[in-house]
């Protein structure tokens, strides 16, 4: 029988997260957490995390993301999830997020256009939401995660681009990632209108 973790995350007898800002409140404990993540997603616009686009890397972008709210920054969570969805068991977590990652460094060579991108970014991004990697901040860190790698990538491809997440809708988004196999176009959509052409870079 595996042990249940589920607790280990939470402040005694009450359903706030563990945090290092002493705060007992959920509501106020959300509110503090989009402030400083704003703040950090605004910095890493200008100083991206260095990396191979591999676990570490999107660990490393975790922890730069949440290190200031939560002690579980960076780590991949140890307890079972589910939302609207089941996510993948802790134990198997590292193996699927290794293939997954894998396989999209390998899969760019593929991208030929920005909409071959779309369903590209729309399937990866899908794959490591279903293996939900951190107990909390797993949507934030891997679009940051993909908005870096989008901008790296622009070396190996044909054209330049950058990935604007304010492009999207954001209820569609929402709705498309819980709905991935009922309409499966919704969440290609979504990131087609979030890949913008960068004109003033000319490839050689």
């Amino acid at each position: 029988m595996k042990e249940d973790k589920w607790n280990e995350y939470f402040i005694n007898d009450t359903d706030v997260l563990k945090n290092n800002l002493d705060i007992t409140d959920k509501k106020i404990l959300s509110e503090k957490e989009k402030e400083i993540t704003l703040k950090k997603l605004t910095y890493l616009e200008l100083f991206p995390i260095e990396g191979k686009f591999d676990c570490n890397h999107l660990k490393k972008i975790h922890r730069f993301l949440f290190s200031d709210i939560y002690p579980f920054a960076g780590e991949y969570r140890t307890c079972e999830l589910a939302k609207k969805t089941q996510f993948y068991d802790p134990e198997i977590i590292e193996d699927e997020l290794k293939k997954t990652l894998s396989a999209m460094n390998s899969e760019i060579s593929k991208v030929y256009d920005t909409r071959s991108y779309s369903y590209f970014l729309a399937n990866f991004y899908y794959e490591i939401m279903a293996i939900h990697p951190f107990r909390e901040g797993n949507g934030r860190s891997t679009r940051e995660f993909l908005r870096e790698f989008v901008l790296d990538k622009n070396k190996i491809l044909t054209f330049n681009v950058k990935l604007d997440f304010s492009k999207m809708d954001k209820e569609n988004f929402l709705r498309a990632v819980q709905y991935r196999y009922i309409s499966q176009s919704l969440l290609e959509e979504e990131f087609y209108k979030a890949l913008v052409i960068i004109e003033n870079e000319k490839k050689k």
